[in-house]
């Protein structure tokens, strides 16, 4: 008995965010600054893409289906070693995480593009380096701390999901994220057609993100 709870877009979103997180972290350095930024870029349109997909999405992808009372993400994690709930979508604790993990990630993606401007002179925003901002290193700071409290909250959801994975294997949660149900009884996820589009057309933004970044675009890098 299974039920599908996240659609291809979630899983293909879930992918290529964590790869995409993956080359930015060893490629920050400013001998990969270029490739720092492309993958930056798209990790941008990810986000604005889950963001979106929260609000127009699926039943469990979908901000509604999410449970953000810090109390019972709290009880939920206090009794992690013997809960018996069972939760199709995210569970409050994973809830709370991974959301804050979306708006941490945005915050990184706008302070790195506002350094790059205002410090290297390059991207959407190179015209800071022609103000009192080329003196601040404020943009760049913010880029790290919170990097590196996106890199805690990774923690945090890695180690919930190998809790999850020793105490309610049969459910199938670490899987899910791969094959797309979960070993629940419940109400399948559908995608319509609306919804379908909507996760194309982000798709092919982020590809775009990536080509023009790549190919030195005048906008991008001047």
């Amino acid at each position: 008995m299974s039920t599908y709870t996240w659609g291809f877009p979630t899983r293909i979103f879930h992918l290529f965010l964590v790869l995409f997180i993956i080359i930015a972290w060893i490629s920050a350095d400013d001998d990969y600054l270029q490739i720092h930024s492309a993958f930056g870029y798209a990790i941008g349109v990810l986000i604005l893409f889950r963001l979106t997909w929260g609000v127009i999405g699926p039943k469990y992808s979908h901000f509604k289906d999410f449970n953000f009372s810090i109390k019972k993400a709290f009880d939920f994690s206090k009794n992690v070693f013997n809960n018996h709930e069972k939760h199709l979508g995210h569970n409050p604790a994973a809830s709370l995480v991974l959301f804050t993990l979306l708006i941490v990630i945005l915050f990184i993606v706008i302070t790195g593009v506002l350094a790059l401007g205002a410090q290297d002179a390059k991207g959407v925003f190179a015209s800071l380096n022609l103000t009192s901002f080329k003196e601040l290193e404020l943009f760049e700071e913010l880029h790290e701390i919170s990097a590196n409290v996106m890199l805690v909250l990774i923690g945090a959801h890695l180690s919930g999901l190998l809790l999850d994975w020793f105490f309610h294997k049969e459910e199938g949660t670490l899987l899910s994220i791969v094959k797309g149900s979960k070993n629940i009884k419940g109400e399948d996820a559908k995608i319509n057609f609306f919804q379908a589009i909507i996760a194309f057309l982000f798709f092919v933004l982020m590809l775009m993100s990536l080509y023009f970044t790549f190919t030195n675009l005048p906008l991008l890098y001047s």
